[in-house]
């Protein structure tokens, strides 16, 4: 087990969901890398296996878009769930999806599909694996669970952390499983 950071607000872990082995990130001592069939499998894995250790959990994609965040100046909650909201997304089909479900989750300009999010201890026990959410829907999913269970959401500013590919992929059955998540009670 590598060594755990510690600072005044717990323990922090960052997990990498790395779906391309080709990819080398910076080393970090409390970096974990997850790989499994599926987006909610390797999140939802590493984040149990992380919650055992770790009081926090920053969640990032392994695909070089983002950089580890600095979390020191941010006091942290248990209570709350944080995602680094992009300014300027430069997908349209995320802009319109997140405008679609902070109205369904009645929330305000919350950058909902971002990946690059901050899971406190505490809501990892209520998180729960669906055929639905093992897609990139895991992303709405997770804010959803959040909301249910009486925890806040919270948007940390992504500049800096985040830096767009210009060969992302766009994925259709991505935006379909995603809108099915957010229809569903």
């Amino acid at each position: 087990m590598n060594r755990k950071e510690e600072s005044e607000k717990g323990k922090i872990a960052y997990l990498i969901l790395n779906k391309d082995f080709n990819v080398q990130l910076p080393k970090k001592e409390n970096a974990y890398i997850t790989t499994a069939k599926g987006v909610g499998k390797a999140l939802l894995s590493g984040l149990t296996f992380l919650s055992q250790h770790y009081d926090f959990i920053i969640t990032m994609d392994g695909d070089g878009k983002h950089t580890y965040p600095n979390v020191e100046s941010i006091k942290l909650n248990q209570n709350t769930l944080y995602i680094f909201c992009r300014n300027n997304n430069p997908r349209l089909i995320s802009r319109l999806g997140n405008w679609l479900i902070n109205k369904k989750l009645h929330l305000n300009g919350i950058d909902v599909t971002h990946g690059l999010k901050i899971y406190p201890k505490a809501l990892i026990p209520y998180l729960k694996l669906n055929i639905i959410n093992n897609s990139f829907a895991w992303q709405i999913y997770a804010v959803k669970t959040a909301l249910k269970h009486g925890f806040k959401v919270e948007c940390l500013n992504a500049n800096g952390y985040y830096f767009p590919q210009k060969n992302e992929k766009f994925h259709l059955m991505q935006v379909i499983l995603s809108l099915i998540e957010v229809i569903l009670p």
